[in-house]
């Protein structure tokens, strides 16, 4: 169960956790009821133990800079006045760093080849409802690599994650508004994983995040 207001009657801190296994445990323990309390890194960890338990590989995946869009348009959205008052206040956001999962699977359900196989983003952490149930994911990676935001599972919120533009808008007494700056650069700035056999960070940004690698 998560929660983020930094009361944690009733459980642990999030922090308290140093592996999926006592998790799993006092799941089992106490009836399959939720085990309180997670955050995304928790969440990630956990689901990373699942699914390799039933043979699917899968690594936990950092982002840095990560971008939530509440409305779906990819971009994340900041409003200011020129009249003394700040409009209200816009739901989107960065957090400083999310958590995920990516698992290897086929996507015969997206194309006739592979193209869409490989590492697919699955998202435990509950943000955003998809098909009113707090999911997300299996997103292809190579699909958010290529902005096919078209595609299924909710690839435009994981392509938001990492490659939102942050957009600032200058609004006026009238209600009209107009855009003041652009910035492309600062969401998704790094994008890492654990290395195979050690503790190192491997950088896997360019394998995901458009703007690291040139493609418009």
């Amino acid at each position: 169960m998560g929660r983020w207001d930094g009361r944690y009657d009733g459980g642990m801190s999030p922090t308290y956790w140093n592996g999926s296994v006592e998790v799993l445990r006092r799941w089992l323990k106490n009836g399959s009821n939720p085990v309180k309390y997670g955050q995304c890194w928790v969440f990630a960890a956990v689901m990373c133990t699942v699914l390799r338990c039933l043979g699917i590989p899968c690594r936990v995946v950092s982002n840095f800079q990560s971008a939530h869009d509440t409305d779906k348009n990819l971009t994340i959205d900041d409003f200011f006045s020129d009249y003394g008052v700040r409009p209200k206040q816009s739901p989107d956001s960065v957090w400083n760093y999310h958590v995920w999962v990516e698992a290897w699977m086929r996507r015969p359900d997206l194309s006739a080849g592979s193209l869409y196989d490989g590492w697919q983003v699955v998202d435990p952490t509950p943000q955003e409802k998809s098909n009113d149930v707090y999911c997300c994911g299996p997103a292809p990676v190579k699909a958010i690599l290529q902005g096919h935001v078209d595609l299924k599972y909710d690839v435009p919120f994981v392509f938001a994650e990492v490659n939102a533009d942050r957009v600032t808008w200058m609004v006026f007494a009238d209600g009209s508004k107009k855009k003041i700056s652009t910035d492309s650069v600062s969401v998704g700035q790094n994008i890492s994983t654990k290395a195979v056999g050690s503790d190192k960070s491997v950088d896997i940004t360019p394998t995901i995040n458009m703007q690291r690698v040139g493609i418009e």
